[in-house]
């Protein structure tokens, strides 16, 4: 286990935050990998950029995550 400083910044591809929550994210997909990023940010009080397209971005103090509709997977 490596510890974050509170409040780092994460920018994680699908792939990359799949790794960072374990063997058990493999299977999530849609809404479940949604809150398990979500929970991920609030556990470890970080930010997590979760890039695609959409990108989302969790906040650990926030109740929903920001969704930034524009752009494409490349510019991510």
């Amino acid at each position: 286990d490596w510890i974050l400083p509170k409040r780092s910044i994460l920018t994680p591809h699908v792939g990359e935050m799949r790794r960072l929550l374990g063997p058990q994210a493999e299977p999530l997909e849609g809404v479940a990998l949604l809150k398990a990023c979500h929970a991920y940010a609030r556990l470890h009080e970080v930010i997590v950029v979760l890039k695609g397209a959409p990108t989302f971005l969790f906040d650990p103090f926030q109740p929903k995550p920001w969704i930034v509709a524009r752009g494409d997977p490349g510019m991510a």
